[in-house]
């Protein structure tokens, strides 16, 4: 089934026009990530394969445990693990991000073409952008919620693969700029400017987006 992410965003945009919350951004791009989740159906669940075998399947949500509740066997495997769940984000956010600032700022953020490796969005052919985000947490469809514990920039693998997207990207354009937009940042990363990365935005904290779009606006001009 095909996900209309950018339908996803418009129907989750309730930022009003003026000062903003990062209370409200928060809540915009966890409920962009839930609705997302929703439609996609990877919510986190495992099965046992002895009770298949058994006549006793049973799809249970949640993280997998080492030992089937029902039966104490080891054969216990995870269905819609964070590799598959991983995309859905990361399309989930980027077109949060793009919605954002084409109504709050009239800035337009355009996908890059699909063979583009470096980074997900482009405010002109001189300004990229790499998109890093991801939940928080996910509610269960049994009422249940999982926190997850590194989303964003949080994951060493995926600040690495910013890094490395941004040290391509300047190679071939060395009078360009690259920033990296989040929903999570480590505290180490605040401010951060680098040879290669111009600079590191929190965009659930408001100070962070202001910044973010008059940096880029500047650029336009």
């Amino acid at each position: 089934m095909r996900i209309d992410y950018d339908q996803i965003a418009l129907d989750n945009y309730n930022l009003e026009q003026g000062l903003l919350s990062n209370d409200d951004l928060r809540s915009y791009f966890d409920s962009c990530f839930d609705h997302a989740l929703e439609q996609t159906g990877l919510y986190p669940a495992y099965g046992c394969i002895t009770c298949a075998a058994n006549s006793r399947a049973e799809l249970s949500f949640g993280e997998k445990p080492k030992h089937c509740p029902t039966c104490g066997s080891d054969r216990v495997f995870q269905l819609a693990t964070f590799q598959g769940r991983a995309p859905v984000y990361g399309s989930a956010f980027s077109s949060a991000v793009r919605l954002l600032f084409d109504l709050h700022f009239d800035i337009e953020l355009l996908p890059t073409p699909q063979n583009t490796k470096t980074h997900d969005l482009e405010a002109s052919p001189k300004i990229a952008i790499e998109v890093k985000g991801s939940a928080r947490r996910i509610h269960l469809e049994n009422g249940l919620t999982i926190a997850l514990d590194r989303p964003g920039m949080l994951m060493s693998a995926t600040e690495k693969k910013a890094e490395a997207n941004a040290r391509n990207y300047k190679r071939f354009n060395s009078t360009g700029t690259f920033f990296v937009v989040t929903n999570a940042l480590p505290d180490r990363l605040r401010g951060v400017r680098t040879d290669d990365i111009d600079g590191y935005f929190d965009l659930t904290k408001a100070d962070r987006v202001e910044s973010f779009a008059r940096e880029v606006g500047q650029l336009l001009t």
